[in-house]
């Protein structure tokens, strides 16, 4: 698994839909489950560069249990 940075990282997931997950390390919660590695590394890009919620952390309500 290549490390994209600290903040974010790609997981297998047991799902054959949606194999990949975005995973917050902070929080070690799920921030995205994705058809592709391609759209699971273009979430963690947007929100390393341009994040959605600027300087706060994206809100716990947006993010699932794993």
């Amino acid at each position: 698994m290549k490390k994209h940075n600290s903040k974010y990282k790609i997981e297998n997931n047991s799902n054959i839909e949606r194999p990949y997950m975005v995973i917050e390390n902070s929080s070690n919660k799920v921030l995205a489950v994705c058809k592709t590695r391609e759209d699971a590394e273009e979430i963690i890009h947007v929100q390393t560069h341009t994040p959605t919620f600027g300087n706060q952390p994206i809100p716990e309500f947006l993010k699932e249990s794993r």
